[in-house]
């Protein structure tokens, strides 16, 4: 008996593989099947009310019922030796509609009375895989619960129309984004564009200063060529009016340096990059050609007029000292008339020396480096000298004999302090200006050059560059 029941609690619970297009079982198929046998409950295949009766679902597996008495089943034996029972139609299969494969969507209820005739055993076996009843009058309940072919399709179409939808979103998604990368990409290169159309009106900013360079450099080169000591007359009109675009180039060439360094930063290319580079480059040793030129020209400018003043004091002095030197051989014959030519020579000396301390002094100032105080002291020492000359000339008209000889010590004395300062002096002003001159110059001039070099290095590039992008 325990055997028995064991084989009843089993058949009461669910096959693990299951028949059709789910991989489970739901409880509403259950309760389909349980609605369907409900509606036979108590008959059998034949119409008849069953001998056992219906057996819920779900109740092996929470109570058992107690077993029946066994009693010997009635029947009669045939000559063939099989035995037929006279106890009453077997009872049909209690699911006939879940009896099923190993495939189906539930497992089969067996037969409950194990004791039964084989013929009851025969008709739960010859089941259809689908739970139908093997007689023709036994209905089938297979198909109460099962989804119909149409509700598949439907479900399938509706699970195509899903993707195909999704796939539609997605391509439309995908557009989108080539569309917005597409113009992004776009916006990126037009502005890449309109920087590079700034970089080069940059560079042409340079071209426009370079009227003004080319100018600077040309009047350097030639004062080089003749000779700082050399320029002409009209070197200061030339530079007057060079200054005043060497001003407005300055400035441009200032806001090239300032655009192009903000220009670098939004630029992609490094092929642009490094043209914005050489353009600041450019600008900067034009700025420092500008600068280090307008020294040199300053320079030269400067000890030009030095030297011509230092030329022209010297030739003025060595006019006074000749006049005076007559002066004094005519003084020594004592007569009215030399002495009257003496003094008029004295006095033409005296506006000599006056000149020449004239020239020293603007001298001076337009040449710092040079000291000229020796000279100017030489020049005093001799109008001093000239003065008493004069002095001692009138005394002698005058008939004044000892201030006559007193105001001639007085000469005599001041003109040797003279003549020993003008040993010590040794050469002239003018080879001392060019003396000291020269190594200013070259050293200007070095840092010019240097400054040109660069710029025309720079100059290459940016050549290239407008070659290509220009």
């Amino acid at each position: 008996m325990k055997k028995k029941e064991n084989r009843l609690a089993r058949a009461a619970h669910i096959k693990k593989n299951t028949h059709g297009t789910s991989n489970e079982l739901s409880f509403s198929v259950l309760d389909a099947a349980k609605q369907s046998l409900d509606e036979n409950k108590g008959k059998s295949s034949s119409g008849k009310p069953s001998a056992l009766g219906i057996i819920p679902i779900f109740t092996f597996a929470f109570r058992k019922k107690p077993p029946a008495t066994p009693t010997k089943e009635q029947g009669l034996m045939l000559s063939s030796g099989e035995f037929v029972s006279t106890e009453g139609t077997a009872t049909p299969s209690l699911i006939a509609g879940s009896v099923t494969s190993t495939t189906g969507a539930a497992s089969g209820v067996t037969s409950v009375a194990e004791a039964s005739s084989s013929a009851a055993t025969t008709q739960v076996s010859s089941a259809s895989p689908l739970g139908g009843a093997s007689s023709a009058g036994e209905k089938s309940y297979s198909t109460d619960w099962m989804a119909p072919r149409e509700e598949v399709a439907r479900k399938k179409a509706a699970r195509m129309r899903r993707k195909a939808s999704l796939a539609v979103l997605l391509t439309v998604v995908c557009l989108v984004a080539v569309g917005l990368v597409g113009t992004t990409v776009y916006k990126s290169i037009k502005l890449q564009q309109d920087i590079r159309g700034q970089l080069v009106s940059q560079i042409k900013v340079i071209e426009k200063a370079d009227e003004a360079v080319l100018a600077l450099d040309e009047l350097i080169v030639a004062c080089i060529n003749d000779g700082w000591e050399n320029t002409s007359a009209d070197f200061d009109d030339d530079y007057h009016e060079l200054m005043a675009d060497l001003e407005e180039s300055k400035a441009a060439l200032a806001s090239v340096i300032e655009g192009a360094a903000a220009l670098y930063d939004s630029l992609d290319d490094p092929y642009d990059q490094e043209a914005a580079v050489q353009a600041q480059v450019a600008a900067e040793a034009r700025l420092s050609m500008i600068d280090s030129g307008i020294v040199v020209l300053e320079q030269m400018r400067s000890s030009g007029n030095a030297l011509e003043h230092a030329e022209n004091a010297w030739i003025n002095l060595l006019g006074a000292d000749t006049l005076l030197r007559e002066a004094a051989e005519l003084a020594s014959n004592t007569s009215k008339e030399t002495v009257t030519a003496s003094m008029e020579k004295t006095n033409e000396a005296l506006g000599l020396l006056a000149t020449s301390a004239s020239h020293f002094k603007s001298a001076e100032s337009e040449l710092s480096e040079v000291d000229f105080s020796k000279y100017l002291e030489y020049v005093d020492l001799r109008t001093q000298s000239a003065n008493h000359a004069l002095l001692s000339d009138q005394a002698y008209l005058d008939r004044n004999k000892e201030k006559a000889a007193a105001e001639n010590d007085k000469y005599n004395e001041l003109d040797a302090q003279a003549a020993a300062l003008a040993k010590e002096i040794g050469s002239d002003p003018v080879s001392m200006v060019v003396a000291t001159v020269d190594p200013i110059i070259d050293a200007e001039l070095e840092r010019y050059l240097d400054d040109r070099a660069r710029a025309s290095t720079s100059d290459e590039s940016l050549r290239a560059y407008l070659a290509n992008k220009g």
